[in-house]
C-alpha cells in the first residue's frame, strides 16, 4: 500500500563513521561532489530559476575550477598537504556542478526525472499506529 512508516522531523541522529573509509580523500572528495550537485539541483528543480541561471551557475564554477586548480598547483609546490588537499575538495565540489548542469541542459529524461516529484514525502494527514 501507499503507507507513510514515519515521519520525526525534530528527531535528532548522530552519524556513525569510520575513519578508514569515510576519512579517505576519495570520500572526502565524493562528499564534496555531492554538496556540488546540489546548488544546480536547487537552482532547477527547486527554485525555478531556468537555463540562464544554470548557465551562469555553470560559468562560475568553470572559473572556480580554475581557482582552485592554481591554489592545488602553488599548495604543492609549497608542500602544503592540507591546503592540495582542500583545494582538491574546492575543485571537486565545483567540477561536479558543471557536470550536472551540462546532464540538466543537454538530456530531456534526466530534466524530466528531476522535476517529476513522485519521490517527495507529501504531508498527508494520515494516523500511523505502530
Amino acid at each position: 500500500g501507499n503507507y507513510l512508516i514515519g515521519w520525526a522531523p525534530d528527531a535528532l541522529m548522530e552519524h556513525y563513521q569510520v575513519v578508514k573509509k569515510n576519512a579517505t580523500v576519495e570520500d572526502i572528495k565524493r562528499r564534496f561532489m555531492n554538496n556540488g550537485i546540489c546548488i544546480p539541483y536547487n537552482i532547477f528543480a527547486v527554485e525555478k530559476e531556468g537555463s540562464e541561471k544554470l548557465i551562469l551557475n555553470m560559468l562560475y564554477s568553470f572559473r572556480q575550477i580554475i581557482r582552485w586548480s592554481y591554489k592545488k598547483a602553488r599548495a604543492s609546490l609549497a608542500r602544503n598537504k592540507k591546503g592540495e588537499k582542500y583545494a582538491i575538495f574546492r575543485r571537486a565540489f565545483y567540477s561536479a556542478q558543471v557536470n550536472y548542469t551540462w546532464k540538466i541542459l543537454t538530456q530531456k529524461d534526466f530534466r524530466n526525472a528531476l522535476t517529476k516529484g513522485d519521490w517527495l514525502v507529501k504531508n498527508k494527514s494520515r494516523r500511523v499506529t505502530v
